[in-house]
């Protein structure tokens, strides 16, 4: 299985950290965030990685190499200073991508099970998948609304009436929909999505495991408790 992991922000919320280094080289339990990451997905079953970089780029190809030390084959797609947004960078790493991958962001640490997401996904008929978390505008506004398996809307702001579930952070996309976006077109996931939406394309899959997230310096705290308390188990 292929991931595609969007990691060029600039990681505002996090300054002054993130004026040094790039969010994805954050410490997290005394370790470079993008580590933990590759070793989740590792331990899911996904071994082949495209990083999406573009801010201070350089640093996470130098930190990361291809991937072995990790376990996993890792290659680079960077947007430089175009600033494409999500799924504009995407697209630029079209020649990279096979035809069914994985999409998470730079700064997400997903607990799920992928083969099973992966396996549920190629057999729902379906353009696209989002795992989604029923939320309650619990840890941030909720923002997707589900009936009968499928998205029926996403949207952010303003923010969404009925809206109980949000974007848990993990995606799979086809290529084939990718291709569609014309080069060096700036475009957003939101955006990229909403048709797919309205094609009753994009399957719901519900995960009972909230998200961890180092966005921010309180979801930076809560997964270093979390790793914390498991290592000490």
């Amino acid at each position: 299985m292929q991931g595609v992991i969007l990691a060029g922000g600039l990681g505002t919320r996090l300054y002054p950290v993130t004026k040094t280094i790039p969010k994805s080289l954050v410490p997290v339990a005394g370790r470079p965030f993008i580590d933990l990451q590759l070793e989740l997905l590792r331990r899911g079953g996904v071994d082949d990685v495209i990083l999406l970089v573009g801010h201070m780029g350089d640093e996470i190809r130098s930190h990361l190499g291809d991937g072995s030390r990790l376990g996993v084959r890792v290659r680079y797609s960077d947007e430089g200073a175009q600033r494409l947004d999500t799924a504009g960078a995407v697209r630029q790493a079209l020649e990279l991508l096979d035809d069914v991958f994985f999409l998470t962001f730079g700064d997400s640490y997903l607990i799920l099970p992928y083969q099973r997401i992966w396996d549920d996904y190629r057999r729902s008929g379906g353009e696209a998948l989002m795992v989604v978390y029923r939320n309650d505008n619990q840890f941030d506004s909720s923002d997707v609304l589900v009936e009968g398996g499928r998205v029926l809307a996403y949207q952010k702001q303003p923010p969404l009436p009925g809206a109980i579930y949000i974007n848990d952070g993990l995606h799979v996309i086809r290529r084939e929909s990718i291709a569609v976006i014309g080069e060096g077109q700036r475009m957003s996931l939101q955006q990229f999505l909403q048709p797919i939406i309205m094609r009753g394309g994009l399957v719901a899959w519900e995960t009972q495991q909230r998200f961890f997230e180092i966005g921010s310096f309180a979801g930076l705290k809560e997964l270093e408790d979390k790793l914390f308390a498991e290592s000490e188990q």
